[in-house]
């Protein structure tokens, strides 16, 4: 399942090539336009479009008749209750279109995650690499070893440590974490692979070092299902490394819009919410 969500992400990663060296909010725009005319099609074809549309009509309705008959309290707390009613009537037909998009969508959101709310280490910037082990071996410690690239140095010594989590009042250990952490600088821009060995078994993950924002940088590196589904890997860990994740520890970014330094998320939401409104006539959706 992991190996067929870094194949579907490498597609994605393919559609934003044409967009390389360009500013981030014109890849970001053309997903969103996109997303939001599927977003319409979804919805009248996964929807109750009757169903909305009567729920939206009495809702009217009984608006109308709560000012007619301002005076009359029976009336207005009976017609209360029937707009709460067709409210709830209009939310449970809009959810199986929102069901759906969640699943279809969940991949592009994941990936754009890892491309704007991160961004590339600056060659000459020092970043953290922590491998966590997926539990305690006979010789942990020295099983794990990392061959930095050309273009990469490492600073300082590996640290090896176990990380206790405690319950809440301290009184009893919970879990345990088996951790090595390195320190690396990369000297060069690019995509350098880190080639690590833990107990005889060979695997690379890159690091990815330059100046440009909008370069897909996964934090993390997992076997695990669970972990991969929110941070989709580029190359994903072997299931048999003894790795439960490698995380890599990227720089936190806005993204720039109108002047102003935000979560990618509200232009992408503004951006579909104007692409779906602008078809939304032409493919006669009831929303």
């Amino acid at each position: 399942m992991v190996k067929l969500y870094i194949l579907i992400n490498r597609v994605l990663d393919a559609s934003f090539s044409p967009f390389a060296g360009l500013d981030p909010l014109w890849p970001l725009a053309v997903w969103s336009v996109i997303m939001g005319v599927i977003a319409m099609v979804i919805y009248k074809y996964t929807s109750n479009q009757g169903g909305i549309k009567d729920a939206k009509e009495k809702i009217k309705g009984h608006f109308y008749e709560v000012w007619l008959f301002i005076d009359d309290a029976p009336v207005i707390v009976a017609a209360q209750g029937r707009i709460m009613w067709n409210a709830l009537r209009y939310f449970l037909y809009a959810v199986p279109p929102l069901a759906v998009m969640i699943v279809l969508f969940f991949p592009l959101f994941a990936n754009l995650e890892t491309r704007y709310a991160s961004r590339p280490v600056k060659p000459g910037d020092e970043v953290m690499v922590k491998v966590r082990l997926a539990g305690q071996f006979e010789g942990w410690r020295d099983a794990v070893k990392l061959e930095p690239p050309p273009g990469v140095s490492m600073v300082g010594y590996p640290v090896r440590f176990i990380r206790k989590t405690m319950e809440s009042q301290g009184a009893r250990e919970q879990s345990r974490d088996y951790e090595v952490d390195y320190k690396l600088r990369p000297e060069t821009a690019g995509s350098h692979p880190l080639k690590f060995t833990v107990q005889g078994r060979q695997f690379t993950v890159p690091l990815v070092a330059g100046d440009h924002y909008g370069v897909r940088v996964p934090p993390y590196e997992s076997a695990g299902l669970g972990l991969a589904l929110l941070y989709p890997p580029a190359v994903g860990v072997p299931a048999d490394s003894r790795v439960a994740a490698i995380q890599i520890t990227y720089p936190e970014a806005d993204f720039p819009w109108l002047g102003l330094n935000t979560w990618w998320v509200w232009p992408f939401l503004v951006i579909s919410m104007i692409a779906a409104f602008a078809v939304k006539g032409v493919l006669k959706v009831e929303f």
